[in-house]
């Protein structure tokens, strides 16, 4: 299942799936995906929403564990999630699709 898709600064497509993102070159696809002992991967692998920021990093929604931004130069995730106990977080884990 498909939820968006992006064409970023540099030609790659990514395509946001309940299985986790995909990143396609024009050959063959790259398959991002949750992986629970290492913090710098997605937070979930239903991604919903995609988006490019100026600086060139992909921003992944998820359906209920937060924002990922991925950062190409050092191929990590950093993760935005909502915390009861920190009143800077982002407001909710859902990103809704518009």
């Amino acid at each position: 299942m498909i939820f968006d898709l992006l064409q970023d600064n540099e030609g790659f497509i990514w395509v946001a799936t309940k299985n986790g993102l995909n990143r396609y070159d024009g050959y063959g696809f790259k398959v991002f995906t949750n992986d629970p002992y290492n913090p710098n991967t997605l937070s979930s692998n239903t991604i919903v929403k995609l988006f490019e920021d100026s600086k060139g990093r992909v921003w992944a929604g998820t359906e209920n564990a937060g924002l990922n931004i991925y950062d190409k130069k050092s191929s990590k995730f950093y993760r935005l999630v909502h915390k009861v106990s920190d009143a800077s977080s982002i407001s909710g884990n859902s990103i809704f699709v518009d």
